[in-house]
């Protein structure tokens, strides 16, 4: 089903607390590997789960049948981190099949056990709510935090649209002002900051009188 319209504020985390939690997973638990390509691609939970290695190259192909809209069919480039990452786990998956007499198939699944089987979107739910190792975010919110990350770097609005498959510049809009009145109301208060540190004997610069507010 298309995902519901959620107006709550949403919380993310730092680059450096993505980076945290991305060294605990591991690529042999499947269900790791969902939450690795939810905060490195910005996937929905739905997308990440129905990918299958055909929509594997260069970029991760996000196939209509997948996202249940137009917005969302979508490339989504690979880092060389994520592409180390999705061909280890493909060799182990690769290797467990072998091992019971059995071969990986273009049409399997990414997240699959090593028995092949599904992981699906529900179970992957009650996992996280059990064993939540992100300060109580939601998975959604892991989404969330890729696009606000790409948002903090100075991405483009419109790359951060096409990449997260948001059918409305609107909903990417929000974030990307959020994230720079943030960044806005930071900077004023290195500013203030600034100015209380500053020596109280310094001299203060005398502005020319010209008959006109400068």
């Amino acid at each position: 089903d298309p995902p519901k319209i959620d107006t709550k504020e949403k919380r993310a985390l730092s680059p450096a607390e993505s980076f945290e939690l991305l060294e605990k997973l591991d690529v042999a638990d499947n269900r790791h590997f969902a939450l690795y390509l939810i905060l490195c691609c910005g996937l929905r939970r739905s997308e990440v789960l129905g990918l299958e290695w055909r929509d594997v190259g260069d970029c991760i192909h996000v196939r209509r049948e997948i996202t249940k809209s137009d917005s969302g069919v979508r490339d989504i480039p690979l880092d060389d981190e994520t592409m180390k990452m999705i061909e280890k786990r493909k060799q182990l998956v690769s290797s467990c099949l072998k091992s019971a007499g059995d071969r990986l198939r273009p049409g399997d699944r990414l997240c699959c056990g090593l028995d092949g089987r599904p992981l699906t979107p529900n179970a992957l739910r009650l996992w996280w709510q059990r064993n939540n190792m992100a300060d109580g975010l939601t998975l959604h919110e892991l989404r969330h935090t890729f696009l606000t990350n790409l948002a903090q770097a100075g991405v483009h609005p419109a790359v951060m649209q096409k990449l997260a498959g948001h059918s409305s510049i609107t909903t990417t809009m929000k974030i990307y002002t959020h994230v720079n009145n943030d960044d806005m109301a930071q900077a004023v208060k290195t500013m203030t900051v600034l100015r209380q540190s500053a020596p109280q004997s310094a001299p203060r610069a005398k502005l020319k009188k010209t008959g006109q507010d400068n």
